[in-house]
């Protein structure tokens, strides 16, 4: 290809594209990839702040407790601020992990990575829910 064919695609006729939709490409891919690159906290900012309410709540009864609920217990879940359709669709799920850790993940899809929160770590992640220990 010579320099013509090249300027030709970029900017002239293509059969491909008509004029004008190669700057709205552009400005649509880049868009998408702006999107793809934002910081967890803002591209999930509506489960991160109803995760991190939740996370507050569990925290609260830990310090209080010195245990945490367990995974199945949904009377005391319902009491530390999950909804009836949180439990129900499991979203966010809760995992009592240890006597000390927990974990909140939010499930979209059938793969992975999820949006999760560690108590451990203390800060929100897209990866794969950890293994309780026995």
């Amino acid at each position: 290809m010579n320099r013509f064919a090249i300027q030709r695609f970029l900017w002239g006729e293509s059969r491909y594209f008509k004029r004008g939709s190669k700057p709205l490409l552009a400005v649509a891919l880049l868009a998408g990839l702006a999107y793809w690159l934002l910081p967890t906290p803002i591209s999930h900012y509506e489960e991160v702040s109803r995760g991190t309410v939740l996370a507050q709540q569990l925290d609260a009864f830990y310090r209080q407790h010195h245990t945490l609920p367990a995974t199945n217990d949904w009377a005391l879940l319902k009491q530390l601020g999950f909804t009836e359709a949180e439990l129900n669709a499991a979203n966010p799920e809760y995992h009592h992990l240890a006597s000390d850790a927990y974990e909140l993940t939010f499930v979209k899809g059938f793969d992975g990575p999820y949006l999760m929160w560690n108590s451990r770590e203390r800060s929100w992640k897209s990866g794969f829910p950890t293994l309780p220990v026995r």
